[in-house]
């Protein structure tokens, strides 16, 4: 169940790969640790370049250690280089045997490490381990799978690969087995007009950049056409040529919009958030650039292609400043809730309730802690829950049980009710009917799950699968917070 202790939220979050952009306001730009050759401070970013003998990028992708993948499509191989640039490893060559490219645009990276390739002009996909072994492949004409210029490819957290081409989104397990397809050739909803590139964010939502179209398209985990914006031009929230997307561990959706040279970010109904670059060969200016990739700390690296080099750029501080406006306005929500708080969340409940289950399954998997992973997870999902650091350090102190004998409660629940604790408070600061009425709601759904909310049994029932139960518990507290305090049941009515 995991026994190390943290300090902070931001540690925990540093340590399992997973970084909010709250986390970074207090990281600083200045004094780091990244190679300075090339460096220099362009619109308020600390921007790194290199060139690594590259020929047109286009594809890139960062992995959970920070390195970094480019698909070096006019030399047709894959190059490996550090956050810093230092080149690593490479592999390809022209040709169409395993392991040979021809064109390759597209580059993704799994937590596992293995990297998937869409290799464009073979119309298929290579999948190979983190040093550049070719594993397998799919992909051909007659085949089951049959691709018409793949360039964008992403792979989710549950290691799901996702394909755009111009006959639309390809859905596939790790091994290539073909899951799910959708859309077509078109400017319709729902349809794609030679579509560069795909994202996936945490909750399992699908962006696409419909580059033909000049906008992003956005879908549920069920196929879903959700939201879209965009046309042509070049004003804010416009596009020309949309080549690449990337989404943040916050939900920021980065676009490049190729032929407007800059980059534009947006949170994740497509709000306009801010916008750098311009058109040259100075650091922070792109010269068609096409790739985009975030890390889990927030640095942006882009495939500037026409420049035949990589950029690199911190946290831009606008965006920052925006994020943390916004938190201030989720935080001014007052505590403790009570039976008469409703707070609107759109039509997002059930988007929200599945990243609580995303989130406390990566969490626990990751570095362990049931009790600790089911309270971040919950307030990393849910805006109006206080990242609260000694809430979070009350949990660390309880992973285990609050006991050492064998009657202690699952720490999954225990965190749950910390959560719920927290948000109603206790007599007379606040409802404990309230507290105990939700917390009694999350006590039935272990008993039906597990027959239990003792640790040694649930474990037994569950087969030890931790991951699996406090993502679970985050998902049946999520649910209940959202069904009391919010209008997530007016969503359900409607449906």
């Amino acid at each position: 169940m995991g026994k190390n202790l943290y300090k902070s939220r931001r540690e925990f979050l540093q340590l399992t790969g997973v970084s909010l952009l709250s986390t970074l306001l207090a990281q600083k730009t200045e004094g780091t640790e990244i190679n300075e050759v090339g460096s220099k401070r362009s619109g308020g970013n600390q921007s790194l370049c290199w060139t690594d003998n590259l020929n047109h990028p286009h594809g890139i992708a960062v992995d959970i250690s920070g390195n970094v993948f480019v698909a070096d499509s006019g030399n047709h191989q894959i190059q490996k280089s550090n956050s810093a640039g230092k080149h690593l490893t490479k592999w390809g060559s022209k040709g169409n045997r395993d392991g040979e490219f021809d064109f390759p645009r597209g580059v993704a990276v799994d937590r596992a490490g293995n990297v998937f390739v869409a290799d464009t002009h073979n119309q298929r996909v290579q999948k190979f381990d983190a040093s550049g072994k070719f594993l397998i492949k799919w992909g051909s004409r007659g085949s089951n799978v049959e691709f018409y210029c793949p360039k964008g490819i992403a792979v989710d957290l549950a290691g799901n690969v996702f394909v755009v081409d111009n006959t639309g989104i390809h859905k596939f397990d790790s091994s290539g087995k073909p899951l799910a397809k959708w859309g077509s050739g078109g400017s319709g909803d729902g349809q794609v007009n030679w579509p560069h590139s795909v994202a996936v964010d945490s909750s399992g939502n699908v962006f696409v950049a419909d580059t033909n179209n000049n906008r992003i398209q956005k879908f549920g985990p069920s196929d879903k056409l959700l939201d879209k914006w965009g046309s042509k031009g070049d004003r804010d929230g416009q596009f020309n040529h949309p080549g690449s997307i990337a989404v943040d561990s916050s939900g920021n959706v980065f676009v490049v919009d190729t032929n407007n040279n800059r980059i534009q970010v947006f949170n994740s109904s497509g709000k306009f958030l801010t916008k750098w670059g311009s058109g040259g060969k100075k650091e922070g200016q792109f010269n068609s650039p096409y790739g985009i990739a975030v890390d889990s700390f927030g640095n942006v690296f882009v495939a500037d292609t026409n420049n035949n080099r990589i950029q690199k750029f911190r946290p831009c501080a606008e965006l920052l400043a925006k994020q943390k406006a916004e938190g201030a306005k989720t935080s001014k929500q007052k505590l403790p809730l009570d039976k008469n708080t409703q707070i609107d969340v759109g039509h997002r409940g059930k988007e929200i309730i599945e990243k609580a289950y995303k989130l406390g399954h990566e969490y626990e998997k990751k570095h362990g802690g049931c009790c600790r992973c089911t309270v971040a997870a919950l307030q990393d999902a849910i805006e109006f829950i206080p990242k609260n650091e000694d809430v979070f350090r009350t949990a660390c102190c309880l992973d285990g049980g609050a006991t050492p004998t064998d009657m202690q409660n699952c720490g999954a629940f225990t965190g749950s009710g910390i959560i719920l604790g927290y948000l109603c408070g206790t007599s007379p600061f606040g409802d404990t009917s309230l507290s105990h009425k939700l917390i009694h709601q999350v006590y039935e759904k272990f008993k039906d799950a597990y027959g239990s909310v003792l640790c040694k049994e649930v474990r037994e029932k569950a087969k030890r699968d931790c991951p699996e139960v406090v993502g679970t518990a985050a998902r049946w507290t999520a649910e209940a917070i959202l069904k009391e305090f919010t209008n997530y049941s007016k969503e359900l009515i409607e449906e």
